[in-house]
């Protein structure tokens, strides 16, 4: 039995409500009103092609067929940096990955970027 305090005003002041749910029905509202995702990093991405924006974004697309946040659009990645510094140590580093053709890994904000790219914070 759980047992929630009223404090609406349409209860009298003090009152109880009381509602009964199984273990199993408790855990299953847990798990449905949980994230999908949150922050964090992603698996090992294969990289196919990669552009820099006009507006310094860069976009990567990848070939490995995940969607980290649910919403984003599959295998496409957006990496905002906070300084050209920052963006151009991710630039290279998605570059030799694509030379060496070794797999990358992203940090992910569990948001959608521009044309609901994920949105990337940090390569490593």
């Amino acid at each position: 039995m759980l047992e929630i305090k009223c404090f609406d005003a349409s209860c009298h002041r003090g009152s109880k409500m009381r509602f009964a749910a199984s273990a199993f029905e408790l855990a299953l509202g847990l798990l449905v009103a949980a994230p999908a995702s949150a922050e964090g990093w992603t698996a090992d991405l294969t990289i196919s092609t990669a552009f820099t924006e006009d507006s310094d974004l860069l976009v990567v697309s990848t070939t490995d067929g995940i969607q980290s946040t649910p919403g984003c659009t599959i295998n496409q990645w957006i990496i905002n940096s906070a300084s050209e510094e920052r963006r151009a140590r991710a630039w290279a580093t998605v570059l030799t990955a694509i030379g060496t053709g070794k797999k990358i890994r992203f940090w992910t904000r569990n948001t959608c970027a521009t044309w609901s790219y994920h949105d990337v914070m940090i390569v490593p």
